[in-house]
């Protein structure tokens, strides 16, 4: 039982610190460049700061929780907080980098399968939006569907009007 719960707790950090390092990859990704980004829930620091706390308090309970593995109330507890604290951190990691959208030299950046891809601004012709306004589907000409994000509807529309801006320019 020691041994698999250490296993789980690896498991846990190493999946951690890879959507931790995941997230930042696309914060740094927007300070960098200066670019424009329009994103769900990240448009304030506290929100960064949440998450990169969340995560770091999870990772003090499962070093706690691997110490108090004879004390069986304290474990069960411990390890629900872990659950919900990881899952948190994770929840937020994800959140920030599938919806962050970055528009740099006429071409619109986006996260999509962990990788990072680009279509040009000139191909996007039409926009709709999905029930509730928070989902967004960009297409091109021929009605193909490029890419989805979720957004706040006060972001879509100045995505919108940046991108018709741009395509207007060119």
């Amino acid at each position: 039982m020691k041994y698999i719960l250490i296993i789980l707790i690896i498991l846990a950090f190493v999946i951690g610190i890879f959507d931790l390092k995941f997230m930042l990859e696309c914060k740094k990704e927007q300070k960098n460049n200066k670019a424009e980004a329009f994103i769900y829930v990240g448009d304030k620091k506290i929100i960064w700061i949440f998450g990169i706390l969340f995560y770091i308090i999870s990772v003090l309970e499962w070093v706690i929780l691997l110490f108090s593995i004879e004390i069986a109330s304290l474990f069960l507890f411990l390890f629900c907080c872990c659950m919900v604290q990881l899952g948190f951190a994770t929840f937020l990691c994800q959140h920030f980098t599938y919806s962050a959208v970055f528009i740099k030299k006429n071409e619109v950046f986006y996260y999509a399968e962990r990788k990072l891809k680009n279509i040009p601004i000139g191909q996007i012709t039409g926009v709709s939006a999905m029930p509730g306004n928070v989902a967004y589907l960009f297409f091109n000409e021929k009605k193909e569907r490029l890419f989805e994000l979720q957004m706040k509807k006060a972001n879509a529309r100045k995505m919108l009007e940046y991108i018709i801006d741009r395509q207007q320019n060119n």
